[in-house]
């Protein structure tokens, strides 16, 4: 929309003109143009954050997102050449694989069932990573298993229950 355009737009809000009924049609344009700007505002904020916690666990790298043509493109902080994913360490490629689904899946809630998810990940990753997950909000339930002591080195070990407490000998 130009300039003009959108100043005439609002000369005709602040005046009340725009109530007439010779405006029907622009009131319609806008109100279904302020609906699909909500709708990319959605998104858009979910990528942001999905950009956020993945730059935490990135090492001289970072996720970008320009929201004004769409697009997604991982760069090497040093002189911002770009990355491609098939390039990153398998631990990099598990957390934004992850956290993809976490934050870019339509679904808002889900049930996370994590079978060593220490694989790939350095020790500071592991003391990360499920806290960030429920951080998310979007994690019913978490149910992680696994042979690291440094998975539940944080807010969670409280939580955390050792299975031969379950395991009966007979």
């Amino acid at each position: 929309m130009s300039k003009f355009d959108r100043q005439r737009i609002e000369k005709l809000v602040s005046s009340g003109e725009i109530n007439s009924s010779q405006h029907d049609q622009l009131v319609y344009f806008l109100s279904k143009l302020v609906g699909l700007y909500e709708q990319q505002k959605e998104k858009d904020d979910s990528i942001n954050k999905f950009a956020t916690i993945c730059n935490e666990y990135l090492n001289k790298k970072r996720i970008i997102y320009d929201e004004a043509n769409v697009d997604i493109s991982i760069i090497q902080t040093r002189n911002s050449s770009p990355i491609e994913i098939r390039n990153l360490s398998s631990g990099e490629k598990q957390i934004i694989s992850l956290f993809s689904k976490i934050y870019l899946e339509s679904s808002e809630e889900f049930i996370l069932l994590f079978d060593e998810p220490e694989l790939s990940l350095s020790i500071e990753w592991q003391k990360l990573l499920l806290p960030d997950i429920l951080k998310s909000g979007k994690c019913r339930l978490l149910l992680a298993v696994t042979h690291s002591p440094f998975i539940f080195d944080n807010e969670l070990d409280l939580n955390a229950n050792d299975l031969d407490i379950f395991v009966r000998e007979e």
